[in-house]
């Protein structure tokens, strides 16, 4: 990926309600901003989905998240979905922001494989009945 769209947004703005404030990671997929929601105030993580031939991928993605939502995230060890919406060519994804990556994690942790316990937490944790 060309190292210019690892600091510059793959979009100018997300809506009204949302201010860039840096972008996080790039890849493949897309990239993840942080962002300012102006009516609440909030620190997000916006995901951004490049849609080119993902589309049906991106919204099984979508339909997985919504139905995490209904999930007691501060129960749960699921970080916390706030909203995904469509607009123009874009996917956009709202999530709680954390205070590091699976990425940054998984190199603290020098590519170790992560604890059992802490696998069979999460794993737990994410029981969807129907098939999404």
């Amino acid at each position: 990926m060309p190292s210019v769209l690892k600091s510059q947004p793959l979009v100018n703005t997300i809506s009204d309600n949302y201010k860039i404030l840096i972008v996080l990671g790039a890849g493949s997929f897309g990239q993840v901003l942080k962002c300012l929601k102006l009516d609440t105030a909030e620190t997000v993580a916006v995901k951004v989905l490049r849609n080119s031939n993902a589309d049906e991928l991106n919204m099984r993605e979508m339909r997985m998240l919504k139905k995490l939502r209904c999930m007691d995230s501060d129960k749960s060890n699921i970080v916390r979905c706030h909203e995904c919406f469509q607009r123009s060519d874009r996917t956009f994804m709202v999530f709680e922001m954390l205070d590091m990556s699976l990425h940054e994690y998984m190199d603290k942790r020098k590519w170790l494989p992560a604890p059992l316990n802490g696998i069979r937490t999460v794993i737990k944790d994410v029981r969807i009945p129907e098939r999404i």
